[in-house]
Formats: C-alpha cells, structure tokens, sequence
C-alpha cells in the first residue's frame, strides 16, 4: 500500500494496520510483503484510523520517513469491487443525481420511503450513507435539495454520526413530529466517492467541433468507441433519450438534455451507422447493445448531445388524486353526444365506438395534478409553431401525451380499461410557497411548468376520466403514469406512476382505500 504526497513515495508499516476503511471500502488483508517487490522505503508507521477518514494523511500516525528497521513488513490491502457500484439496500437509497453516487438521500421507516432534513447535516452523516451503498465515503454533505425535491415524509433530522456506523440506523437521529416541521427544500444529498473509471470499459466520449448545419455553432459531437475504434455515431442510430442519457452520464456525470442532428464537415475519422439501445440506467455505452457497422459519411447527420447538470423531475400528486376521488365517488353516465372533444380525443372504451350519441358511457373521474420537483423547467420539446390549436379546449396544446390512465383488476393484475390524456397545455396552476414561482401560463409560446410548480386537470374537464362501462364491480388498482415511455428527459423516472386501491361497489358508486407512489 503506498501514499504519495510532495517528495515522498513510499509504503505504510503493516505493524499499523489495524482500521483499513480509510484505504478502500471493502478489503481484504494480504499476507505481508505479498507486494513488496518495487517498492523503495517504509514510510509511515502506527498508523491509527477511526474509519471515517477519506485518505490515510488524515490518521494519526508516529512517523514519516524511511523506516529504522529495513526488515518491518510493508501493509498491503486488496481493495474490492464489483461493479455496478451500489450495493442492494432495501432501506436506503439515493435520488435525482446524474450519477448512482450522488443524490437525494431517502430512507424507508416503517414501510414507507422519505428524506432526510438537512438540520445538522455534515461529511461524517454523508460518509456513513455512502459507505452503507457501497461507496466507501463521502466527498461532500449538501444541504437545501441539491438534487430536486423528495416526496412523501421526512423521516429524520439532526443526524448525528462519528462517521465510523455501518449504517444511519447506528446513528442518533430526530424523528417524528421533530422531522416533519422541516420542508422538503431542506432535503438532503451526497456526493459519494466515485469509483475508479479503470473499473468500466470506456463506451462514450464527446468532441467539440464546428456544426456545418449550425452556422459553424461549436456543439458537442458524440463518439462511441466501436468495432473500429473511436468514432461519430450517426443520428439514426440512436433511438429515444436513453443513449444520450448514458453518454452524458459516463463522459460528462451529467444529464442529457437533448440530442440533435448536425454535420462535422471536417472531420475524416470513422462514423458508425446501425443501431445503439440501452436501458437508460448502464454506467457506460459500452454495457448498451450495440449493431454498427463502419461508415465514412452519415446520410442523415452526426448525432450532437447536449448535456446538463440538472433536469426537471415530474412526479404526479397523489393527495390531490386521493382527495378528488374521495370528493365525488361515483360513477358518471354521461350521453356520447356531449363529450365530442373526448371522442375527438379517443379516450374513450373501444366499444363507444359502437354507440351512438344518444347512448351513454359510464366513467371514473378524477383530477391530476402533476408536480415539477426538479431543479430546471419542464418545456415542451416542440416550438411554438408545431403547437396545436385545440377548437374543442380553446387553446394550443403543446405535448401530445403527458398522462395514461389504467385500471387493474387487483387480484389479478390484468388490465380492464385504460385512458389517457391526448394532449396538454402546460402552465403554473400551483406552486410551493418556499420557494416556486409561478412564470408559464397556458397560452402561445410561455407554456411549463416551474420548479416546485404544478399543473392541474380538474376531474370536471374531458378524459380526466378512465371509461368503466364494461367494467364489473370489484376490487381495483388505478394507475395514473407520467411520462409514459419516458419520451421527455427528466432526472428521475422511478417516481412517474401513481396507483389508488379502488372498489367498485355498484353501477354507480366507488369507493377508495390509498393513493401512493408506486415507487414509495
């Protein structure tokens, strides 16, 4: 095991190697002298850790120096790793980071996942959760939401670890009503050590060239380490936002914010041409399936990928889907001929199809309120000029799909009905009162939605609503999912679904256990 620090370069004594956590996370002791070939001098001696130390500088040790006794056996640890780098832990998590080593920290108490309050929150907090998923430790404790707002409750503050625990359970904390009096603006993250990029095959990396399609605009060109080495990967090649959302997190630990279509004219290297699919969630391009096949010229563009450090994060409110269920649990029987926006809109039972205007459906209402807790904005992707004018609505709609509405029997599991919002106007109807500021309305050219904003279909309006006419009474799961296919770029998917325990008692009449995240 060797330290290096100005004009030194040698070994520690084995004689102090009692606490190795300052060295690697998980080790295994070697036997002595195991390593000692090529080393020049022992320099450290007695050395002593607590085991919340990042680097052995930072331990107590007796003497630096070359070693009065040549014949001391030199320390050697044999570090362990196995990517990928976070260990399973049912109890706790982090979310919202670019990276699976930085996030917000959410723990699970009694059945239920929530945040931490960032009262009392330091490096020795944070080197105790990066060293219960694996990472050893910490680099930093930040305050105030870094990564997004949590959801649900907040399960502790004022934390108070030695930074030695194998987990916070070990550490004395604050919960209760103690924890609830602080607001989700004050969530806490970590920064954890990252592992070693020699434990992963490089699969990605970015140049910076001159865009011949962009007024010679400098953009960021994606080259993926291919069958023929390094090389620019053709726009058709990739499919959706999970290659960007890879690329960007292994070359640049950054989100994707969008990918494009531009030219290189300079450039005389490899293009590659074929097909790149990945999950979304791998370390690196080179986890993802690859079919490519050389190329000197792309037909249709070099791919530009535009990464961020943050994103927006969409999560649907589940209070106030409980509430507009629990407010009006009935069943409507509305006439076809007065819902022709929702006919128009196809949100409807395939059997309406069938009827005609004077026959009537039968339909579970409900509002969805969808909450941005991210750190950026939520835009549609389409200018303003590709909005649609909606004579039924009387505004533009901006995206075509932002919510899908399913009912599951629940003892089955089988879907009986779905529905879905066909398109939306994006706008602040709500927003937190710490810290979100209402900016977008729903109107031509300023339609979002603003950090810690949310925007609200009242149950009243069209295909807020799944169609029940061929449903019979029973127990159900309604699942209400934002963002269906993950089509628009957020920092977290995980928290896109919404599911309530429905039973439908009669033709007419429901009734309603829980709403919750599905991931919570």
């Amino acid at each position: 095991m060797q330290e290096l620090w100005p004009n030194f370069d040698g070994s520690v004594c084995s004689a102090s190697s009692a606490n190795r956590t300052a060295v690697c996370d998980s080790v295994t002791v070697a036997e002595n002298n195991q390593f000692r070939e090529g080393l020049r001098s022992v320099y450290l001696q007695t050395v002593k850790c607590t085991g919340a130390e990042t680097r052995l500088l930072d331990c107590y040790f007796s003497a630096i120096g070359p070693a009065s006794n040549p014949s001391l056996s030199v320390a050697t640890v044999r570090c362990g790793f196995q990517p990928p780098p976070a260990c399973t832990n049912e109890t706790i998590r982090l979310r919202g980071g670019a990276v699976p080593w930085t996030g917000r920290v959410e723990v699970k108490l009694n059945g239920q996942w929530g945040t931490i309050c960032d009262s009392g929150w330091d490096i020795r907090d944070a080197t105790v959760v990066c060293r219960s998923l694996g990472y050893g430790s910490a680099t930093a404790a930040i305050p105030s939401a870094p990564y997004g707002r949590g959801v649900g409750r907040i399960q502790l503050t004022n934390a108070r670890c030695t930074g030695t625990e194998a987990s916070l359970a070990m550490c004395t904390y604050q919960s209760g009503l103690v924890a609830a009096s602080c607001g989700h603006s004050r969530d806490a993250g970590v920064i954890c050590n990252a592992p070693s990029a020699a434990c992963f095959k490089t699969g990605s990396r970015f140049i910076t060239a001159s865009d011949a399609n962009s007024l010679n605009q400098s953009r960021s060109f994606l080259q993926l380490n291919g069958p023929s080495g390094w090389g620019l990967v053709c726009y058709t090649s990739v499919a959706g936002g999970a290659v960007p959302a890879v690329a960007c997190r292994e070359a640049r630990g950054a989100f994707a914010y969008s990918v494009q279509k531009g030219t290189v004219s300079s450039y005389q290297g490899v293009r590659y041409v074929g097909a790149v699919s990945c999950q979304g969630n791998e370390l690196s391009l080179a986890a993802c399936t690859q079919r490519l096949f050389s190329i000197s010229r792309c037909p249709d563009g070099d791919t530009v990928v535009t990464c961020t450090t943050g994103l927006p994060d969409l999560v649907p409110d589940t209070t106030a889907l409980l509430n507009s269920l629990l407010r009006y649990p009935y069943i409507d029987s509305i006439p076809l001929y007065s819902i022709t926006c929702g006919l128009d809109d196809n949100c409807l039972a395939s059997s309406a199809k069938t009827k005609s205007p004077t026959d009537y459906v039968k339909v579970l209402r409900f509002s969805t309120q969808v909450m941005n807790w991210g750190t950026y904005d939520f835009v549609p992707s389409l200018p303003p000029y590709l909005w649609i004018w909606h004579a039924c609505h009387n505004h533009y709609h901006s995206i075509e799909a932002l919510s899908n509405y399913t009912l599951y029997n629940a003892s089955t599991g089988l879907k009986v009905a779905e529905g879905r919002k066909a398109s939306f106007c994006l706008e602040d109807t709500i927003c937190s009162q710490d810290g979100g500021q209402q900016r977008y309305s729903c109107n031509l050219n300023t339609q979002g939605i603003s950090p810690n904003c949310g925007d609200l279909y009242a149950s009243h309006l069209d295909c807020q609503w799944i169609d029940v006419s061929d449903v019979q009474p029973g127990g159900y799961v309604l699942e209400l999912l934002i963002n269906p296919g993950n089509s628009m770029m957020e920092s977290d998917y995980s928290n896109n679904a919404a599911r309530c325990n429905i039973k439908i008692t009669s033709s007419n009449y429901f009734t309603v256990s829980s709403c919750y995240l599905s991931d919570h």
